[in-house]
């Protein structure tokens, strides 16, 4: 069982592997935030309200 990851021999390498973990840590966090707010209630009975807004025929929207 290795106990750290290989060497691949390449500061290069190296570098793109340690970038490539820091993006997707950011990824990461963006889905977290993204699950947040499209699971919030709040959200959920907005787009409901737009949905009936824009299938219901002979309704005038309404100005906030």
């Amino acid at each position: 069982m290795w106990t750290s990851r290989p060497r691949h021999g390449s500061d290069e390498t190296d570098a793109t592997v340690q970038a490539l973990e820091q993006e997707m840590g950011t990824l990461r966090e963006r889905v977290r935030t993204l699950e947040a707010i499209v699971t919030d209630d709040g959200y959920r009975l907005t787009r409901e309200f737009d949905k009936l807004e824009t299938t219901s025929p002979g309704r005038e929207k309404v100005e906030s």
